[in-house]
């Protein structure tokens, strides 16, 4: 799990610079800030879902400005950690061009 963690890091900090992952101790879970997007999690969350297909966890009942973040489970085969990363890419570029 160490390793889709090590690959979604590497992925969204090269293909996605509009949301930062977090260190973390947690081996299988992936704390990603989403400020720069100008979107709370929740609505981002329902955005990708409807967009792409892809299902994350909002923040928000985490405390503090949980708004801000997203939980990403990355206990899975890679190929869908693979799989995610991409979706999560194009709902932010078509965020972008919005």
């Amino acid at each position: 799990m160490r390793d889709n963690f090590a690959y979604a890091r590497e992925f969204l900090t090269k293909e996605v610079p509009e949301v930062k992952v977090l260190d973390s101790n947690a081996s299988y879970l992936a704390w990603v800030d989403i400020s720069a997007l100008g979107m709370n999690a929740e609505d981002f969350c329902k955005y990708l879902r409807e967009k792409t297909g892809l299902i994350i966890s909002a923040g928000n009942g985490y405390r503090g400005n949980g708004h801000e973040f997203v939980r990403i489970n990355l206990a899975c085969p890679k190929e869908l950690v693979i799989d995610g990363m991409q979706r999560l890419k194009q709902g932010v570029e078509e965020l972008s061009e919005k």
